[in-house]
């Protein structure tokens, strides 16, 4: 759960940011890059999701079919349905409203690493920099977490 929880705290993060940007036009720029952070770290909690669950990692699709905001929609879509995954057991099939046949959890992750991968492309971002940037700001974290002595 506790991994779920920071999933949908990134993703919150980054649907208040573009929110943020569309409201506060004069501030859009810093809005925007505060948005990068949080996407790089909603990739990075199904990376780290995808390694304690010894998936393998998947290349991040960008082709873009929707609206950036419905893949904002599509976004937190797919997070509630990896916080019930994780709830339930990642490998468990869980059936959805939309879905006619189950998907499990890596496949979820899946369609959620596309979505940003999509996400990435209509803001004309690199998803390959903003996996990176991610993969820093989870790096700083663990070196934050391991000098206030949290195991």
């Amino acid at each position: 759960m506790c991994r779920a929880s920071y999933l949908v705290s990134n993703a919150g993060d980054a649907v208040k940011c573009y929110g943020r940007a569309l409201r506060f036009p004069q501030d859009r720029k810093l809005y925007l890059a505060e948005m990068k952070l949080a996407l790089g770290d909603v990739i990075m909690q199904c990376r780290l999701i995808e390694e304690e669950n010894e998936y393998e990692h998947k290349e991040i699709d960008g082709t873009r079919w929707d609206s950036i905001d419905g893949c904002i929609i599509s976004m937190l879509y797919y997070v509630a349905q990896i916080t019930d995954h994780l709830k339930r057991g990642p490998t468990n099939t869980i059936w959805f409203d939309d879905l006619k046949d189950g998907r499990t959890a890596k496949e979820t992750i899946t369609k959620l690493l596309s979505n940003a991968g999509e996400l990435c492309s209509s803001l004309d971002w690199n998803v390959e920099e903003i996996e990176h940037l991610g993969f820093l700001h989870t790096m700083e974290r663990y070196e934050q977490f391991e000098q206030d002595g949290w195991k």
